[in-house]
């Protein structure tokens, strides 16, 4: 039992409601992804302690519920106790968090702190594997298999309620996440910032030049940007990406959600023509990726902190859609800015930067780009699926450029060349 346990901890930490290739860190194989992969994983933040962990729990948020859930099926810090996990379990798995769901199904095909019931251990592996298509298709294939035809017809049928039940607790929470063809990001910039806006409506606050710290501990350096610049309030949303490209890449469908699935090459193309926009040429802007160094700086917007507004993590929910809630992509904008205006620095999709991927330089720099080649580029800002630690403001992503990713979109810089 411990090691069934173990196994459902060690798919949420790897990414869960992704196929094992889209996984970014270390795949569940044990191989290195060679296609997206977080860097500085040596420098991560200890794991939260029982008390900051159960605060999170308490306040709602399913992650912290799942990970309460395996401390106590583990007894990691905790007695062990399979039903007060399987009560931790529940209130994630109704949620909409699948790992949590599978976890049930465990529970309930042992009988570990519940009634052994291998319909009801049917009906929630159903629902976990309608959430994360694939990822856990093992446990469904089993229990499926040990079931009479009557079993399953009845499994089939409680996993409907079960689905019928999370929609319902979903549109309770949370009504405003209905995305329409014609809804506009949620929150507007910060008063004390005034943000401009280009042709096709997208949102831009000026950063103005300065020096700060980037990275953190032994990778922290020095860091003085000497041109000012303009970027998106917003990452670009798929409205906005078919309007410039004509497509519609993403996975989660919803003209204001942050566009995803897009590799470096599209993201650069997008910026591309954005600028040839007649338009924009007129008004001499040209719009790229922002550097690393770039990314970085308008993110801390002027803290030395783990994020963009301290370093509590149970604050990190006020600006970060992330921990896979609800198991999707949100709307731009519906959480809290940083201090410079800037919205989903934290969160909802990681976001390409102009740069190689290359190691720090030991001393201050000025305007860096980066290394000089390579063949992985540079993503930033933590995504809707993985946990905080993700979203640090210092924390690297590097990706192959044809990299597409249910959690990478992008954000763009504009500046004049009049």
């Amino acid at each position: 039992m411990r090691h069934m346990l173990l196994a459902l901890l060690l798919v949420v930490m790897t990414g869960c409601g992704q196929t094992p290739e889209e996984s970014p860190g270390i795949p569940p194989s044990g191989r290195q992804n060679r296609r997206v992969a977080v860097a500085d994983g040596a420098d991560s933040k200890p794991a939260s302690k029982f008390e900051l962990r159960r605060k999170a729990a308490e306040q709602g948020h399913a992650t912290a519920q799942y990970m309460f859930g395996v401390m106590y099926g583990l007894g990691d810090g905790v007695p062990s106790d399979a039903a007060e996990a399987a009560k931790w379990y529940l209130k994630a798995a109704e949620q909409g968090h699948a790992p949590a769901q599978s976890a049930l199904g465990v529970l309930y095909a042992t009988g570990a702190g519940v009634t052994k019931d291998v319909v009801e251990s049917y009906a929630w592996y159903s629902v976990a594997d309608a959430n994360s298509p694939g990822v856990l298709k093992g446990n469904l294939s089993a229990a499926e298999a040990a079931l009479t035809p009557e079993q399953l017809a009845a499994g089939k049928k409680r996993a409907e309620e079960l689905t019928e039940q999370i929609n319902a607790n979903k549109a309770e929470e949370a009504p405003a996440e209905t995305s329409s063809e014609n809804d506009q990001p949620s929150a507007e910039p910060a008063k004390a910032v005034v943000s401009i806006v280009n042709s096709i409506g997208m949102r831009f606050v000026p950063i103005q030049v300065g020096t700060f710290t980037m990275g953190e501990d032994q990778k922290a350096h020095q860091v003085t940007l000497t041109k000012p610049f303009e970027l998106g309030v917003y990452e670009v949303t798929q409205e906005q990406y078919e309007k410039v490209m004509g497509t519609k890449p993403s996975k989660f469908k919803a003209p204001q959600n942050p566009v995803e699935k897009v590799d470096w090459n599209n993201a650069v193309e997008f910026c591309r023509k954005l600028s040839s926009l007649p338009e924009e040429k007129a008004a001499g802007y040209v719009y790229r990726l922002p550097t690393e160094a770039e990314w970085e700086y308008a993110c801390r917007a002027g803290t030395t902190t783990t994020y963009s507004f301290g370093d509590s993590e149970l604050e990190l929910g006020d600006y970060a859609w992330y921990g896979n809630f609800r198991g999707t992509t949100h709307p731009v904008g519906s959480k809290k800015p940083n201090a410079w205006g800037l919205y989903d620095m934290h969160g909802n999709v990681f976001e390409w930067c102009q740069d190689w991927y290359g190691d720090y330089p030991s001393g201050s720099v000025m305007d860096p780009t980066g290394a000089a080649s390579g063949s992985l580029r540079v993503g930033r800002g933590g995504c809707w699926l993985l946990n905080s630690d993700y979203c640090r403001s210092a924390r690297r992503l590097w990706g192959t450029p044809d990299a597409r990713d249910s959690r990478l979109g992008f954000r763009v810089l504009r500046s004049s060349i009049k």
